[in-house]
């Protein structure tokens, strides 16, 4: 569902690594094929009301966000003056996930993984965290650089 509602869900995929190494590649496949389902009918109705499946896509780029090397838009929201409390929370929030994802690998280290091993600790959710941390440290917006970043580590929670 979380990839109806947001883009990050399609990192949702990487949870399918787990069917692979629980030795389950059909259910495997089927979870891609239903965490693509919701993306892809919502793309034909914005083809069948807008004439084109990229409408999303036009609507953020409204937004002029542009993408920059890891921990630019830090350094630039630091540079211009825009250090908020916001700005601190977001960094210790990448810390945070930071330091989850190694503790998730570090967790799971095994190539094929056990039924009764938890999804939390797993090297599914040291991907999954570490594809957002390095999306919301690399997304950069013109007036705060910072802006959005907050909102993708939402997603985390």
């Amino acid at each position: 569902m979380a990839s109806a509602f947001h883009d990050l869900g399609a990192f949702a995929a990487l949870f399918s690594i787990r069917l692979f190494r629980l030795r389950m590649p059909v259910r495997g496949l089927g979870f891609l094929a239903c965490l693509a389902l919701v993306p892809a009918c919502y793309e034909w109705y914005l083809w069948s009301h807008f004439h084109t499946p990229f409408a999303l896509l036009t609507a953020e780029d409204s937004w002029h966000r542009h993408w920059s090397a890891p921990l630019v838009n830090a350094f630039d929201a630091i540079a211009r003056g825009h250090f908020t409390t916001i700005t601190a929370i977001t960094l210790a929030f990448a810390c945070l996930v930071a330091v989850q994802a190694y503790v998730a690998l570090r967790c799971d280290v095994r190539l094929w993984a056990t039924p009764s091993q938890g999804i939390i600790c797993s090297l599914e959710t040291c991907l999954w965290m570490t594809a957002i941390l390095v999306l919301g440290l690399c997304a950069n917006m013109p007036n705060n650089p910072l802006e959005s970043v907050l909102r993708f580590y939402a997603i985390l929670w």
